[in-house]
């Protein structure tokens, strides 16, 4: 789950966005005839904000000003720099000049602006993101390429709704089409269908303010309960445990399904979740907020090529592979885009082939990793990967471009729930960039500690810009303070911080989910109590289910314990030191049969 741009502006709460949607319209061949259909259903006091960016010939006088102005009664006039955005006004992108929309003004800007972005209506989107949240709407119609496609990204992320002209009514599909291959498009809708769903959105606005359903969602006074049945659905549908991820992140997607759906009420929402399994599986998969680009934020790439890999190859046995994971990979360009700048330092490098490489990306997310094995991706990656690096790397296909298998072969892809799965272990280099930026305060601590143990030593950590160490300083010291790249600190752990994080109570175990549920809060001392103690004055000890797959591991087993190479296990087995596991698995078989306890004493 990762972002192109300085996380903390995305993220920060904004205190002055406008009192109204911001609608971002972007078209390129074909797109005028749509905007115009799109313009005669459209109320003139829609109470929105327009900004129409279209592909223009830069020496073409364009006279879009005063042919938009003779089809609505919409106030139209042509965008400059430093106007502040009105309701009920359109604004014309001029000639020969790029829109950003920088507060809640317009800037204007000549020749190329985002250094990370080529196309001028993904700079845009992604402007319109930054400064409005919640408050941006973006609307790709017909036109020629993918521009858009990764500026739509930004508005999904901030919390903001996408629509995509439907192909049957383009002249010219390719940029609603690619826009819908990325799976961040929420209507794909006629021009006047658009039109129409907007107004509903104004009509759901007026009736229901932003401000006071946002505060409904935070009240004190919901006890968490009517949160928690939202959470408790997800889990049940998908099996995944939200509950330890920032309440304002999770409060935030469902606001934004509340008002796609037209739905007033916290209440009248987990109603419709009830009804409508499709509607929680939509919930869902905003909560994991997939957005990723290759080379995201380049300057971090080049302090990786100049720091990070030298360090790794020096310290490296030719005998074992260099060792990288990235866990929340989303759809796999951050670890294919390592994997790219790997291969070419240790080919300039001209480095003994006996040093090996392996990649490793896991998400909670079955559908992204399966769209990171096949390893196609659109056309619109053009603006983010060279050419030659597309020469090199990649394959054209009809879907857009496909890693070749050169290097789709050294990396391997995974399901994995960081938050409760097993890690990886002897790895050598993890790149965890915007995922810690959603988990709360206590499981940012518990990742932390799975990772160090997942570091090999002198291992790497690459975070976010918008993240730091607070909840595991003493695990990690800096080798690029700017860039978030640490080096794994030679401490000892304790292994209950990464296997096991709850103190369980047996007797709570529900069978029907066949899982373990923690005390109550009010036994939260006595639980601690406990931890003390077995912790410091009882001997290692592993629970474990009739399959031998551990449920709780109680003192620090690193002595006898580890995760095998590989996909992560929890079977004790797989775990254990190789001369352990027949012992174990003997001793097991005859405590299973004879149900009497058993003791196996002289093992090395």
């Amino acid at each position: 789950m990762v972002v192109s741009q300085n996380e903390k502006e995305l993220f920060r709460e904004e205190k002055n966005h406008l009192t109204f949607p911001v609608v971002g319209i972007g078209a390129s061949a074909g797109g005028f005839s749509a905007f115009k259909e799109f313009l005669g259903y459209l109320p003139s006091d829609i109470g929105m904000s327009f900004i129409f960016v279209q592909h223009l010939d830069p020496k073409v006088t364009s006279h879009l000003t005063e042919l938009v102005s003779n089809l609505t009664k919409l106030n139209v006039v042509t965008a400059k720099d430093g106007v502040r955005l009105e309701p009920d006004t359109i604004y014309i992108q001029p000639e020969n000049s790029n829109i950003q929309v920088v507060g809640n003004s317009l800037k204007m800007y000549q020749g190329k602006i985002d250094l990370n972005y080529s196309l001028p209506i993904d700079s845009f989107f992604k402007s319109l993101a930054k400064s409005q949240g919640e408050n941006s709407i973006a609307v790709i119609l017909s036109g020629l390429g993918s521009d858009g496609s990764s500026g739509i990204q930004f508005i999904n992320e901030a919390g903001g709704i996408v629509f995509a002209q439907d192909e049957k009514t383009c002249e010219f599909p390719s940029m609603p089409t690619q826009a819908s291959s990325t799976g961040f498009v929420d209507f794909i809708l006629s021009p006047r269908d658009i039109a129409i769903e907007l107004t509903k959105i104004k009509e759901h606005r007026d009736r229901y303010k932003l401000s006071d359903i946002k505060s409904a969602l935070s009240a004190d006074s919901l006890d968490k309960v009517d949160l928690d049945e939202v959470l408790r659905l997800i889990r049940e549908k998908v099996g995944i445990n939200f509950g330890d991820y920032k309440k304002a992140t999770i409060e935030r997607r469902i606001f934004r399904r509340m008002e796609i759906g037209n739905i007033p009420t916290l209440s009248g929402y987990i109603e419709h979740l009830k009804a409508n399994p499709d509607e929680v599986n939509s919930l869902y998969f905003d909560l994991l907020i997939g957005v990723t680009k290759f080379f995201r934020n380049p300057d971090v790439f080049k302090a990786v090529k100049e720091k990070v890999i030298p360090h790794l190859v020096k310290n490296n046995n030719s005998t074992n592979p260099i060792r990288v994971w990235v866990p929340g990979c989303s759809t796999g360009e951050e670890v294919y885009s390592l994997a790219i700048l790997f291969s070419e330092y240790l080919h300039s490098m001209e480095l003994k082939p006996g040093v090996g490489i392996q990649f490793f990306g896991t998400d909670v997310s079955e559908k992204a990793v399966k769209k990171a094995r096949r390893a196609i991706y659109p056309d619109c990656i053009s603006s983010e990967v060279s050419s030659e690096r597309l020469k090199e790397y990649f394959v054209k296909t009809e879907g857009g471009y496909q890693i070749k298998d050169s290097l789709r072969e050294k990396c391997v892809f995974a399901v994995q729930n960081i938050t409760k799965d097993p890690p990886f272990s002897k790895i050598d280099f993890i790149s965890c960039r915007n995922l810690f930026i959603y988990f709360d305060t206590a499981l940012q601590r518990r990742v932390l500690h799975k990772f160090h143990y997942s570091l090999n030593k002198d291992g790497v950590l690459l975070m976010g810009a918008a993240e730091s160490l607070s909840n595991g300083e003493e695990l990690y010291t800096d080798l690029d303070h700017k860039h978030r790249i640490f080096l794994k600190k030679d401490v000892k752990i304790n292994l209950s911080n990464v296997f096991s994080n709850t103190y369980y109570n047996l007797n709570s175990l529900d069978h029907n989910k066949n899982e373990i549920k923690p005390y109550a809060d009010q036994n939260q001392i006595f639980r601690q109590a406990d931890l003390i103690i077995l912790n410091r004055f009882s001997p290692v000890s592993v629970l474990v289910d009739k399959n031998l797959n551990i449920l709780q591991i109680r003192g620090d087993a690193g002595f006898f314990l580890a995760p095998p190479i590989g996909l992560p296990s929890y079977n004790l087995i797989k775990m254990a030191h190789s001369d352990l596991r027949t012992p174990i698995h003997t001793a097991f078989k005859d405590v299973s049969k004879n149900n009497q306890y058993i003791e196996r004493l002289g093992i090395q």
